[in-house]
């Protein structure tokens, strides 16, 4: 390593990155933006957390049951001469 490179990283850690402000203030506005603090259903304004979580658990059927099941499924083995056509080398 180069002295001039240890100075740096020394003064970064001092003052800190000169975007840190700016990235910040980027992705405060991003979650701003991006929050979802009312909606409207049936013509009604619903806001509040525990409103806004009512409404979407109630038009949204998650159904945790209703996943695809691989019980019963004959799989392939892999054998390792087989494993080693999988990888390439990136040319």
């Amino acid at each position: 390593m180069s002295i001039q490179w240890q100075k740096s990283r020394l003064n970064w850690l001092w003052e800190g990155d000169a975007n840190y402000k700016f990235f910040h203030g980027i992705m405060t506005s991003r979650r701003r933006t991006n929050a979802l603090i009312s909606i409207k259903v049936d013509d009604v304004h619903v806001e509040g957390v525990d409103g806004l979580r009512g409404v979407v658990f109630d038009n949204f059927k998650f159904a945790v049951n209703n996943r695809p099941s691989v019980e019963g499924w004959m799989f392939k083995l892999l054998f390792v001469q087989d494993g080693a056509t999988l990888t390439f080398t990136f040319s």
